[in-house]
């Protein structure tokens, strides 16, 4: 009597749909010397073996899994047991329609991504049907149809889209396919889009708007405009968005200027956001700002701001009882008099007067 040959008589279940995970496979043997350790298992290209136990030397049970995209059809399964290989057949099914992945699988808040990689499994994607989505804050701008299961859709992450894990879900007429966790929205980087009004005059004051993008403001918040401007009131209204009551300084440079958020650890700036234009020509400063009765040869310091002081055309006046007796021009905006105050000159406040061709600037100092 010789020994008979070695074969798979069965194998149950015989066959297994796409996607299906930990599926055990008990095969039947005639003649064959399984043995744990050594004996192996091929399910072909796509199934993944995950474990075989033998129970003696002809019956064994396989675990696999299926990947949602692997191709249908009947396969060749074998057992290797040294130099003894046994073999049978297993086929793969279609599963139900899902998605099996999306490619890249993350994106910024803010960011456009052109092409999006989905792959489907069981699936009957038809263009000009189909409608890809993946949540509240991201548009599927455009969608191209590759075949049955692969599609290329274009999308736009809004700024504001709430960060974390989305479902993917693309329907194709009565079909619903999707993939839970399939993308995973990230934090953009916190910039400052716009500052509206971008510009103010010497001297104005105004509300300025500070819009962000995947900024985090709040109440805490503070603002700073570059020197000469004073920042009066910052009032929250969102994570994005600021108004900032400032007042900018007669005699601040004129020009852009950099506009900076703090928020506790998060700093934002946007350089040349702001612009100071030169404002209506006026007297910034008078120094020293108040003289006796009686006092001669006082020596003021005036400076203006969006003047045009001359030498030979500016006039100077300080009110009744007070002579000048010299004026100077050191440049169109700095100017120093020369004053006397007669002994019965009122006392109290006084208007400050200079007239440059057309030009009249007032301002306020003190006299006793």
């Amino acid at each position: 009597m010789t020994a008979g040959t070695p074969t798979i008589t069965s194998i149950n279940p015989s066959s297994g749909p796409q996607g299906q995970t930990n599926l055990n496979g008990t095969i039947a043997a005639a003649f064959t010397h399984f043995i744990q350790g050594t004996t192996t298992a091929n399910f072909a290209s796509g199934i993944t073996v995950a474990s075989v136990t033998v129970t003696d030397a002809t019956d064994a049970t396989v675990n696999i899994s299926i990947p949602g995209t692997t191709g249908t059809g009947s396969r060749t399964v074998s057992l290797t047991t040294g130099g003894e290989t046994v073999s049978t057949s297993f086929t793969v099914s279609s599963g139900s329609a899902t998605i099996a992945s999306v490619s890249p699988s993350t994106g910024q808040q803010g960011q456009n991504i052109g092409t999006l990689s989905i792959v489907g499994s069981g699936t009957n994607f038809l263009q000009g049907t189909s409608v890809f989505s993946l949540g509240q804050g991201i548009t599927t701008s455009t969608l191209s149809v590759t075949d049955a299961t692969h599609a290329t859709p274009s999308i736009a992450i809004d700024p504001a889209a709430t960060p974390g894990a989305r479902t993917a879900t693309m329907t194709s007429g009565g079909e619903t396919a999707s993939l839970n966790s399939a993308f995973t929205v990230t934090a953009g980087t916190p910039v400052i889009t716009s500052v509206s009004p971008n510009s103010l005059a010497q001297g104005a004051m105004g509300n300025i708007t500070v819009t962000g993008q995947s900024t985090s403001f709040s109440g805490l918040s503070t603002a700073n405009f570059g020197a000469g401007v004073v920042i009066s009131q910052v009032t929250f209204n969102s994570a994005t968005s600021l108004t900032v009551n400032v007042t900018v300084g007669r005699t601040a440079t004129t020009g852009t200027h950099n506009v900076t958020i703090t928020t506790g650890s998060q700093i934002v700036t946007l350089n040349g956001g702001f612009t100071i234009t030169t404002g209506p020509a006026a007297i910034s400063s008078i120094s020293p700002t108040n003289a006796a009765q009686g006092t001669s040869g006082v020596s003021i310091s005036i400076v203006g701001s969006g003047t045009h002081f001359s030498q030979s055309n500016s006039v100077a006046s300080f009110g009744a009882g007070v002579t000048v007796q010299s004026l100077t021009v050191n440049s169109a905006t700095s100017a120093t008099a020369i004053i006397n105050i007669d002994p019965a000159a009122g006392t109290g406040l006084r208007t400050v007067t200079i007239t440059t061709a057309g030009e009249t600037l007032l301002s306020l100092t003190a006299s006793p």
